[in-house]
């Protein structure tokens, strides 16, 4: 998988998750005690996971997303470990 396609499913995947007020409630609490008024955290977290996440199962279809970036030697564990 390509990080875009990363993007989007963790984009999707927080829109559908059950905690989904949870981390609105979250953000507030940043935004009062740690960060700027203006802190997004969910633009914040996508952009995290996309950059630090090597591979992904996916419930839905069964599936295990190892992505293009990671050299093959750093796929492996990923696999076992997901």
């Amino acid at each position: 998988m390509e990080r875009n396609e990363v993007q989007s499913y963790i984009q999707t995947n927080m829109k559908e998750d059950k905690d989904a007020q949870r981390l609105e409630r979250s953000e507030i609490v940043l935004k009062k005690l740690v960060c700027c008024r203006n802190f997004d955290l969910q633009t914040f977290l996508v952009a995290l996971l996309k950059e630090q996440v090597a591979g992904y199962y996916d419930p839905q279809t069964k599936t295990v997303n190892l992505l293009n970036w990671v050299d093959a030697d750093s796929q492996r564990p990923v696999l076992a470990h997901d």
